[in-house]
């Protein structure tokens, strides 16, 4: 993925459309497919609190926080792509009522877990690590999990596998509400409560 020097925006507004046009210039539209779903996840009446792994340059992170959402964090190892453009989301926060956070962390440190009701990956994109977040944060989701780079491009085998392991044989209260197939694709996974009595009366 690009990293494009964007210091030149302004406003979170223009650093947005700029990271969009300049990533699906590079990669295509299909490469930020993901961001309508984020948006639309967002916009769901139930979300109040957001969670974002791996935030990188902040494309995702800003495409939620324009949604307005009460809460938003956003955790990454790396924060030096993120900090050019870190005073735009502070200021669009405290302009609009946002109760954010950054935190120079990695998604599987025990500090990053938290309750939430929506939360993104975007992190590391290898299966194993991706499972290990699943199993530290998914249980403290309370709605839906929207991942990145879920389909098979390249030489890439995605992470689709993963997420289809860990609801069907980790957390079996999930449901696939969105997979994308084209290019990286994403994944989006809704919280489903089930009755044990029902499927247990399958067995």
């Amino acid at each position: 993925m690009i990293k494009p020097d964007m210091t030149h925006v302004k406003t979170l507004e223009e650093f947005y459309q700029e990271i969009c046009k300049q990533q699906s210039d590079a990669h295509g539209e299909e490469y930020i497919a993901h961001h309508k779903a984020l948006i639309d996840c967002v916009r769901d009446p139930a979300v109040y609190m957001v969670k974002e792994l791996g935030v990188c340059q902040g494309g995702t992170l800003a495409a939620m926080m324009l949604q307005n959402p009460f809460q938003l964090k956003g955790y990454d190892i790396f924060p030096a792509y993120y900090q050019p453009y870190a005073h735009l989301f502070e200021e669009y926060a405290e302009k609009n009522g946002i109760v954010y956070n950054y935190y120079e962390k990695s998604s599987t440190d025990p500090v990053s877990v938290c309750n939430c009701d929506l939360l993104h990956i975007d992190s590391l994109h290898d299966p194993d690590h991706l499972m290990e977040e699943l199993q530290m944060h998914a249980k403290f989701v309370s709605k839906y999990i929207v991942f990145h780079d879920t389909a098979n491009f390249v030489n890439s085998e995605g992470l689709f596998k993963v997420i289809a392991e860990y609801i069907t044989e980790v957390e079996q209260s999930w449901k696939i509400v969105d997979h994308f197939i084209h290019r990286v694709g994403y994944t989006v996974i809704q919280r489903e409560e089930r009755i044990p009595e029902v499927y247990n009366n399958l067995k």
